[in-house]
């Protein structure tokens, strides 16, 4: 729960760095460099929420097990809700892994093959 509440304080950052930024542009940044701050924006806001929905598909996951819902409604999440959650919460992970390591092939190759971490 916590990380679900330190990414939407994260977001919320975000998006007032993004107002102070427009707020400067008036005054001396270029417009290219406005649009890569922007891009940096927005690529810091999709990892933001991708954070949350895998925070929260796993946080369906845990409440079940802790039996919360049966405490606090007198009823039991549905096995197909906590298995999308698990699912989507896994979905996630694997494109935020694969994304991570999409990026480190990139950087390699633009260094030599000889002293690679592959090697």
């Amino acid at each position: 729960m916590s990380s679900i509440v330190h990414n939407v304080m994260l977001l919320r950052l975000s998006y007032k760095n993004e107002a102070d930024l427009k707020n400067t542009v008036v005054s001396n940044k270029t417009p290219k460099q406005v649009l890569q701050m922007m891009k940096e924006f927005s690529n810091q806001r999709f990892k933001i929420m991708l954070n949350i929905i895998r925070n929260v598909g796993d946080s369906i996951i845990a409440t079940q097990q802790l039996g919360l819902p049966r405490k606090i409604m007198n009823i039991d999440i549905n096995y197909g809700v906590i298995a999308c959650g698990g699912f989507v919460s896994s979905q996630v992970g694997l494109y935020q892994i694969y994304t991570k390591i999409q990026k480190m092939e990139n950087q390699d190759q633009d260094q030599p093959l000889i002293g690679s971490k592959y090697y």
